[in-house]
């Protein structure tokens, strides 16, 4: 933990120190993951990390937080919380309302906290539910009285919540999905913000203030990660996650020219790592032969002050491995009986194979959450079909 102020030229700082401790630096950058607050923007560029990924789960929270402040919704809400106010400090209006539940739905109502995310999403889904229940005791005789200041809901009210929660709910069940930590959820980031944004195209029986929401949260989520370089990585990340790589949201042009760069990126790693195997070889003691030459390596010398065991070991490891004969014929007749008859190919010809065969076989399952609005199949299937044909 730091000790001193939080500002950015110090977190940059402690970011670069733990780099250099734990000998992380590589040839390639190394990403960076934070929330959206300013003083991580002055951190990843001082510690020179890039790229810099925002959080995408406290990303949807900002523009949740835009949407639910416009001002033809901020009057609804008070409604809202002068009534759920009014419910928590009285204990007779708690019993009654207990009492008048569907015993289906025996639920109390919530009140949202600004520093909870989804809260007023699960605030308004309860209200809207006990909506009927909430209004039949507060016209009653018995609290028509005592709730003065406290102004009813109207139809047309509840209906625009409802319209809002339908807004929202894509939103906190994309959240919680970024809250799992046993996948990996960088490939969704792209996904998802392309359905949100799909989502809030106005519809015909949109109000006004359901329209201030959907534009104050487009406008937000718009402008997120569109820097290129972070735009490429995330990218990358989603064509290499088999449930996505089609990249449907992705013109053609740059879809090819994605995989393109793919590919050249798996030539380098091909060539690295044959490189690597290579030195490692040639770095291995082995023993001579019988009738070899006097330049062949020479075993290793047997290690007095080693146990009899630990010797046994050393003996294994810097014996060369021997294959495994893959038929008879091959055992019989050694290097003259050729199994493979496939031509060498150049390490850009084999990433490029391996490439093709990754996109060619079929993609993974998205059943990762069974909201309809994620992932939209009529529409991935229209996308797939016009692919297709453009293809032809």
């Amino acid at each position: 933990m730091l000790d001193v102020s939080h500002t950015g030229v110090n977190v940059g700082e402690a970011l670069a120190g733990v780099i250099c401790e734990f000998d992380l630096m590589r040839s390639s950058d190394i990403a960076v993951v934070s929330d959206n607050a300013a003083n991580m923007d002055v951190a990843a560029k001082a510690s020179m990390l890039s790229p810099h990924i925002k959080c995408f789960a406290h990303t949807v929270n900002l523009a949740c937080q835009k949407g639910v402040t416009v001002e033809g919704l901020k009057a609804l809400l008070s409604k809202v919380r002068r009534i759920i106010t009014f419910f928590h400090k009285s204990t007779t209006a708690t019993a009654a309302l207990k009492l008048h539940q569907n015993t289906d739905k025996q639920h109390k109502l919530v009140k949202d906290v600004s520093t909870r995310w989804n809260s007023t999403y699960e605030m308004l889904a309860r209200y809207v539910e006990q909506h009927e229940t909430v209004t039949k005791i507060l016209s009653s005789s018995d609290f028509r009285n005592n709730v003065k200041g406290i102004i009813p809901l109207s139809p047309d009210d509840v209906s625009d919540l409802e319209l809002v929660i339908k807004v929202l709910a894509p939103l906190k069940q994309i959240t919680t999905i970024m809250f799992d930590t046993k996948v990996p959820t960088i490939p969704l980031i792209l996904v998802f913000k392309m359905r949100i944004i799909n989502a809030l195209r106005a519809e015909d029986n949109d109000s006004e203030v359901v329209c201030s929401v959907k534009n104050a949260i487009w406008v937000n989520m718009e402008k997120r990660y569109t820097n290129l370089e972070t735009q490429e990585f995330l990218y990358v990340a989603t064509a290499l996650d088999p449930r996505f790589k089609c990249l449907l949201d992705l013109p053609e042009v740059k879809r090819e020219e994605l995989y393109s760069k793919l590919a050249e990126r798996a030539e380098v790693i091909d060539i690295q790592t044959e490189s690597t195997v290579h030195d490692v070889t040639v770095a291995t003691p082995t023993s001579p032969r019988a009738g070899s030459s006097s330049g062949s390596l020479p075993s290793l010398p047997r290690q007095p002050n080693l146990d009899e065991n630990q010797n046994k070991l050393t003996e294994v490891l810097c014996e060369p491995v021997k294959k495994k004969a893959e038929s008879v014929m091959e055992e019989l007749l050694g290097d003259v009986y050729i199994t493979n008859t496939d031509p060498a190919v150049s390490a850009s010809e084999q990433a490029r194979v391996e490439v093709e065969k990754y996109r060619s076989k079929k993609g993974g399952s998205i059943k990762i959450c069974s909201t309809a609005f994620l992932f939209e199949l009529q529409d991935i299937k229209q996308k797939v079909q016009a692919s297709s044909a453009e293809q032809k």
